[in-house]
């Protein structure tokens, strides 16, 4: 909407523009709502015979269209990228965009036809996406009349054969793996990772901007920039690492501060339970480690090995990104449990208040510490030992005794830190946690 809006303000659309835009956008959202209802119901009456066959096809939708993305990127040449030639190609490709069935093409012709003062043709539109998103309802609801309570019942009452056994093995597979584990944390990590997996608004978004930074890193090779240069890249790379660090922070505010704060709506089943206060915080923490070390590190190590940046840069980065999970990680679960906030059920509302707030500031203000000690001296003597000068910029970083006694020192003083920080958060978790009444 603020985008139409200021289409609107510069072609100096009418007023109709505005009165129209909402009920346009409504009319047509409700037709692809309506599709995806009889989708699913078609897609009910068969998930319980060829669920598993459903389930690999769609794995295998997902991987071929993956593949041919790379394909067709591989194929760009990077002279000709963002030029005329480049863009019309890609425009030729989403003509299928224009095709005048679609009810995508209804709305943008009535906003178009509103915008420049063509109230016929706009309120044509707007009557035709309105009949459409009518008829479509009527069809959803006989559908849904004639079928809908029978296949909610089938799929409710479903009984997988093998889900004792597949549920079984992922037990033994966990328990090995984590088996250093107390037996309290690990039920309690089992718990959350269930929660997770059965929240689709939390992993979609996990795997959207993990998946956007990744397609960005493995593209950027393509990316016209002074690519020739090894103080450019070495720039780069640390730029992506303070966004991968910065990203993190939002996380572990957005998923992992709430944990605490949940808890406290089923405290009352966990009280019963032999189970002690400090392993429910234990359990958070090494929850929050395993959930953002593993993919912090995988982006860190394809940024760096897509630009092809230096063995001591790259360690000094994975090094980096081991201190901010860990850090990242205990502040949240440490201010969660010092500032925990039992009325509230959303997570989000969890996150946006006072302590999610507070948890966002130092995670920030820790991630700038990390990378100022552990991370750019390391790029500051890589930069004074290069025989060149910076490109565009136009001078040499000048190699000193301090640079070098701050490379060594300074990835020191990070871990130090972050023990510092995990210790002191922490500690004060626990003893407010341990003290709290429900």
């Amino acid at each position: 909407t603020p985008v139409l809006v200021a289409y609107g303000v510069t072609v100096d659309a009418p007023w109709p523009y505005y009165a129209m835009m909402l009920p346009l956008m409504i009319a047509f959202v409700y037709i692809p709502s309506a599709l995806g209802a009889l989708v699913t119901l078609g897609a009910a009456r068969f998930v319980s015979r060829l669920r598993n066959l459903l389930m690999a096809l769609g794995v295998a939708a997902v991987f071929a269209a993956g593949y041919l993305l790379i394909q067709w990127l591989s194929t760009v040449k990077d002279a000709n990228v963002l030029t005329i030639d480049w863009l019309e190609g890609t425009l030729s490709r989403l003509r299928i965009t224009q095709f005048r069935f679609l009810p995508s093409w209804w709305l943008t012709t009535g906003l178009l036809s509103f915008a420049h003062n063509q109230t016929a043709d706009g309120t044509m539109f707007f009557a035709v996406l309105t009949t459409t998103s009518l008829v479509a309802n009527q069809i959803v609801g006989f559908a849904a009349r004639r079928s809908y309570r029978r296949l909610y019942q089938s799929v409710a009452g479903r009984r997988g054969r093998r889900r004792g056994a597949v549920a079984a093995f992922r037990s033994s597979w966990f328990d090995r793996v984590f088996g250093f584990l107390p037996l309290q944390v690990r039920l309690l990590i089992r718990k959350d990772v269930r929660i997770f997996k059965r929240d689709p608004v939390q992993w979609l978004q996990t795997l959207i901007f993990g998946g956007l930074l990744a397609f960005y890193f493995l593209n950027m090779q393509r990316l016209y920039y002074e690519k020739t240069y090894a103080q450019w890249i070495s720039s780069i790379s640390l730029l992506n690492l303070a966004v991968i660090g910065l990203l993190l922070s939002t996380f572990t505010t957005r998923f992992v501060f709430p944990l605490i704060s949940l808890e406290g709506l089923r405290f009352w089943i966990l009280g019963q339970l032999p189970l002690n206060r400090n392993a429910l915080v234990w359990s958070k923490l090494t929850y929050g480690i395993i959930g953002s070390l593993i993919p912090v590190t995988a982006l860190v190590a394809l940024s760096d090995g897509m630009l092809g940046v230096d063995t001591t840069v790259f360690l000094s980065h994975q090094l980096c990104a081991v201190l901010m999970s860990l850090g990242l990680s205990a502040i949240a679960v440490g201010l969660g449990a010092r500032f925990p906030n039992f009325r509230e059920e959303s997570p989000s509302r969890i996150a946006a208040g006072f302590g999610g707030t507070l948890n966002l500031v130092v995670s920030t203000f820790y991630n700038v510490v990390i990378l100022l000690t552990a991370a750019l001296p390391i790029h500051l003597e890589f930069l004074s030992r290069s025989t060149s000068t910076l490109p565009v910029l136009g001078f040499k970083v000048a190699i000193s005794d301090w640079i070098v006694l701050w490379s060594w020192l300074g990835p020191v003083t990070a871990v130090l830190l972050c023990l510092a920080v995990m210790a002191v958060t922490l500690l004060a978790g626990f003893r407010h946690f341990r003290k709290i009444e429900f």
